[in-house]
């Protein structure tokens, strides 16, 4: 079915640039959305788009892990060329934002808990390859999160989708403050893969200020604002 195909070519797509064109593809089809009439090609598009959208994520998150272990073609390295594909990502991924952004979560919430069950240990100053695989996936994880958050809607349901997403995205930059006490420590393991996730954490927090802080940011966002202040106190 539709489901199977896109997600396989999704996942096939990793090995060069054909990414970018199926991104595209599903970008404009979850676009299209908005102007079928009701049908069941229309309500089929709608259940699988969100998947999709999670194959991508998670190629991309998987993308990043490999190259920590030799593999080539990290796009964090093209990062510029690449940074179109999350420009796209939005529209595929508001076709179900509920949905999508709760598969998200989870995504952040494996990382979160792999960082912080290393926590004592990173302080010490060793720095272990759990810890270097899961700020590799970590960084694309804040790509992602603020591509998406940048195409704001202004609907309660959205904003708290938004919420739910920049809220785990701070608890990750948080973590960087736990890498510079082992970089103090005298610790340069995955100074590499540490230096692209401060990179992805410097840009998720510029589309935040401008989504929500910045003078874009016209609309007030009361739900954003308590999902943080519950999170992250």
């Amino acid at each position: 079915g539709l489901e199977s195909w896109g997600v396989q070519s999704v996942n096939g797509a990793f090995a060069g640039n054909s990414m970018y064109y199926l991104v595209l593809l599903w970008s404009r089809m979850a676009t299209s959305t908005s102007y079928h009439k009701q049908g069941e090609a229309l309500d089929e598009l709608r259940r699988v788009l969100p998947d999709i959208f999670i194959a991508i994520c998670n190629g991309l998150e998987s993308w990043g892990v490999q190259s920590v272990n030799g593999a080539d073609g990290d796009p964090c390295e093209g990062l510029d060329m690449f940074l179109n594909h999350l420009d796209m990502l939005p529209h595929i991924a508001r076709v179900d934002y509920t949905k999508s952004s709760e598969r998200v979560c989870t995504m952040l919430d494996h990382v979160i808990g792999a960082l912080q069950s290393q926590h004592s240990t990173v302080q010490q100053g060793n720095v272990g390859a759990s810890v270097i695989n899961a700020e590799a996936a970590g960084a694309w994880l804040l790509y992602v999160v603020g591509a998406v958050i940048q195409n704001r809607q202004t609907s309660d349901t959205a904003e708290k989708c938004d919420g739910e997403l920049a809220a785990r995205a701070f608890q990750l930059i948080q973590w960087m403050e736990v890498r510079e006490q082992a970089l103090a420590a005298g610790c340069r393991d995955g100074i590499q893969v540490l230096e692209r996730f401060e990179k992805a954490g410097l840009m998720f927090l510029s589309l935040y200020r401008r989504t929500y802080i910045g003078d874009q940011a016209t609309v007030s966002s009361n739900h954003l604002l308590q999902i943080l202040e519950t999170r992250l106190g």
